[in-house]
């Protein structure tokens, strides 16, 4: 009805809000995986100490409700990656593609639930027993 006001005005109204933007980057090269934090620093994780790729959701902490955790053999080193960091995207296509049998249901499950919780994705939980 009020399209016309619109085109006068020059606003779409079906244009969406822009996006705020994740303070948070996570990179990745043939080597390394690293995560830059709102504050500048920088922790990293090299892909052949990767033993473990979980998702971790805290619905007590809104802020970091839902973290993609990668770790090694003996959990001593773990890189923790909030889900929305800026370069996400490309970071879940190089995990899809380098870890074979990677579980993109339980990364659905985890995105879905309502309860706190830890949900691996690879290596696929089947796989290890």
């Amino acid at each position: 009805m009020l399209d016309w006001l619109s085109k006068f005005i020059g606003r779409r109204h079906d244009a969406s809000p822009p996006r705020a933007t994740s303070q948070i980057r996570v990179s990745h090269d043939d080597r390394i995986v690293s995560v830059r934090d709102e504050k500048g620093r920088v922790a990293l994780i090299e892909w052949g100490e990767i033993e473990r790729v979980h998702v971790a959701v805290n619905k007590s902490d809104p802020e970091h409700e839902i973290q993609w955790v990668l770790s090694d053999r003996d959990g001593r080193v773990s890189l923790s990656v909030p889900m929305g960091a800026e370069g996400e995207g490309p970071f879940i296509k190089a995990m899809q593609t380098r870890f074979a049998d990677f579980d993109n249901m339980a990364v659905v499950e985890a995105l879905s639930s309502p309860t706190s919780g830890e949900f691996q994705v690879w290596p696929p939980v089947d796989f290890l027993a």
